[in-house]
């Protein structure tokens, strides 16, 4: 029995080269050793590779892979013609699936077809993100300027025709998303995600609200201080919202008091400097100083405001220089509404009742004596603010209240509603009445007409209340 090594095929011996050794089961072994060539019809035939050739680009390669030519097809002679052409390098770029035909040279009768689709990348992203900051006075991006700079380029390869990314810039400060469309010469597309980080670099600008460029007052009676919200003193723009609110940083006082005359109001928030004597030949001065700080942390130079306050009310005018009157308000039912009035005599605002019979006194102090009477003729068409999205109604014409929480709510404190803090029950007894009505604006016992003294008593009222809401945007009409 004869043994060949390795062993030879039974059914057919391919082109090429073969060696076999041969043993038998007794004498000498020996080798042998022949060609198969191919023969004329071998030479011209054509073959080539079933179905769709997937080829899914790799890290590092993402430009284009190498197929060698046997892998797509055998055969045709010694300079097949396909179409479309192979690549000289035989590296083929990202594209669809393409299908190519391949006749043979020999007899340019033999032919077959085959198709290949090679797939791209997936596009990788930088670490860390790429980063852009904001557009001048804006709290978003401009059009982002490389739309490449959030992949690594490597993994995008050479053969892109176009890189789109969406959105394609106004991008908010912040952590981003951003969604590249890489298209290449091959058809072929392929989309990947990637973190953007947008920068506000801008500081926000703190700027001083009092025209005259200081805050000045002198007191009405029963007032110790002076008492500014943050707001009114100081206006914080940014280039992106929320805005911050305007930081106290210190108050020092410059002239005529001591130090702990300028001070930061507890619980409120206000800056307050305390009035000198009221025979005091020179005013008090402090500087306060205020700072903002964004969301990143971006923080504007000190602003600082100067506060001057008089004992008493100037003998010659100072430009800007008014009375400082402190509003309140007091829950007037649950349903959000609110019972403003003057605070001048120290009311509190716990006891709705004493808040009530003080607001009577406080609208008489509005009204300063020996002054100028102001234009009647406009007592109910006057305007702080028109155009303003929040409107707050002085109602001096009186009003009948319906359909509020007020005319439901019952009397918890006092059950029989007989005692002056009850009397926002609006009602002798606990009934919870459907309507209740608000007697007109009087000073003179006449609820029927308004007279001279009356309206200019109205106009002033309006004046202080419009002064006190300078800060907001808000109108406080008498319309």
């Amino acid at each position: 029995m004869a043994i060949f090594m390795p062993t030879l095929h039974e059914i057919a011996v391919f082109q090429g080269s073969y060696s076999y050794s041969i043993a038998g089961t007794s004498g000498v072994a020996c080798t042998v050793a022949f060609t198969v060539a191919a023969g004329p019809s071998c030479a011209s035939a054509v073959t080539c590779t079933q179905g769709t050739k997937v080829v899914a680009l790799e890290a590092g390669s993402c430009s284009g892979v190498k197929i060698d030519r046997d892998d797509l097809f055998t055969g045709g002679g010694a300079d097949p013609v396909v179409t479309p052409p192979l690549p000289d390098d035989l590296v083929f770029p990202p594209s669809k699936t393409k299908t190519y035909r391949v006749v043979s040279s020999a007899d340019s009768k033999s032919r077959c077809f085959f198709k290949l689709q090679v797939q791209p990348c997936t596009p990788q992203c930088v670490t860390p993100p790429v980063s852009q900051s904001t557009a001048a006075g804006k709290c978003a991006t401009g059009k982002i300027s490389n739309p490449k700079a959030p992949f690594v380029d490597a993994s995008i390869g050479s053969t892109v025709t176009s890189l789109k990314l969406s959105p394609a810039g106004s991008l908010k400060a912040g952590r981003q998303k951003v969604t590249g469309t890489v298209k290449y010469a091959g058809g072929v597309s392929v989309k990947a995600s990637c973190d953007f980080v947008v920068d506000d670099e801008e500081a926000p600008a703190v700027k001083v609200v009092p025209k005259s460029g200081e805050a000045c007052a002198w007191p009405k009676p029963g007032q110790s201080s002076a008492c500014y919200l943050p707001k009114e003193l100081v206006k914080v723009t940014d280039n992106c919202r929320p805005l911050p609110a305007p930081a106290f940083v210190s108050c020092v006082v410059t002239s005529n008091g001591a130090a702990a005359d300028c001070y930061r109001e507890a619980g409120t928030g206000r800056v307050c400097l305390n009035y000198p004597a009221a025979g005091a030949a020179e005013p008090r001065v402090a500087l306060a100083t205020f700072v903002a700080v964004d969301a990143f942390k971006n923080a504007s130079p000190d602003t600082n405001v100067t506060l001057t306050a008089y004992g008493a009310k100037p003998v010659s005018s100072v430009p800007g220089c008014k009375p400082r009157c402190d509003f309140g308000a007091v829950a007037g039912g649950p349903g959000g509404k609110y019972l403003v009035f003057p605070n001048e005599q120290g009311v509190p605002t716990t006891n709705p009742a004493a808040a009530d019979a003080g607001s009577f006194g406080g609208q008489q102090l509005l009204v300063d004596p020996g002054t100028a009477d102001p234009d009647t003729s406009q007592a109910f068409k006057l305007h702080s603010r028109p155009g303003s999205p929040r409107t707050l109604y002085l109602d001096f014409n009186g009003h009948i209240t319906t359909g509020t929480r007020w005319n439901k709510a019952p009397c918890t404190k006092d059950t029989t509603c007989t005692k002056p803090a009850c009397k926002f029950c609006f009602s002798a007894t606990n009934a919870h009445p459907p309507s209740f009505t608000t007697e007109p604006f009087d000073l003179d016992g006449n609820t029927n007409a308004f007279s001279t003294d009356k309206l200019a008593a109205i106009v002033k009222i309006w004046l202080n209340v419009a002064e006190d809401f300078a800060p907001f945007d808000l109108d406080v009409t008498t319309g």
